[in-house]
């Protein structure tokens, strides 16, 4: 249980990232986490509808299932799981970093942790588990010994980053 998934991309078909879960349901989901303490949200679908938050259970696993696998780290299929199993979503707000870098058309971006909580409106805990959860993508290195202020540097491939890299012609 305490295992999360590192990968949900590279395990996620894409008929599984469509997501039939309404706007709302997603944006709410995505709303708790923010607010939770580091980003991390310890639940079960069965709690997630005493909250009030969901009308069912199979509203709250739509929900759940429908989170950007980029940006979010959920540590079990719900698919698969009874509505009472406790699980763990963690908020990885990955895609706003390297959004942030491609805006900028920056290859390589040299920032502080607080500097880019800022950025991204989100927690130094969060933007840490950021730069983790970044970090196991092929084409991006982290170096968060760049220098001895509190820098990281973040270098990315945009033509070897599955995040950045163009879709093979089909």
């Amino acid at each position: 249980m305490e295992a999360l998934v590192t990968d949900m991309m590279a395990e996620t078909d894409e008929a599984e990232v469509v997501s039939f879960a309404p706007r709302s349901d997603r944006r709410h989901l995505e709303t708790l986490l923010e607010a939770s303490e580091g980003g991390t949200l310890r639940t079960s679908l069965a709690d997630l509808v005493a909250l009030g938050s969901f009308r069912d259970a199979p509203a709250a696993q739509r929900a759940v299932a429908g989170l950007c696998p980029v940006d979010h780290v959920v540590s079990v299929d719900v698919g698969r799981v009874d509505t009472s199993t406790v699980f763990e979503i963690r908020w990885t707000p990955v895609s706003g970093i390297v959004n942030l870098m491609l805006d900028w058309d920056l290859t390589v971006l040299e920032i502080t942790v607080a500097e880019l909580a800022v950025w991204l409106e989100a927690g130094e805990t969060v933007v840490e588990g950021s730069l983790a959860r970044l970090s196991e993508f092929p084409g991006v290195e982290i170096d968060t010994k760049a220098d001895a202020s509190d820098n990281v540097r973040i270098a990315l491939d945009v033509e070897y980053c599955p995040l950045t890299a163009a879709l093979p012609a089909a």
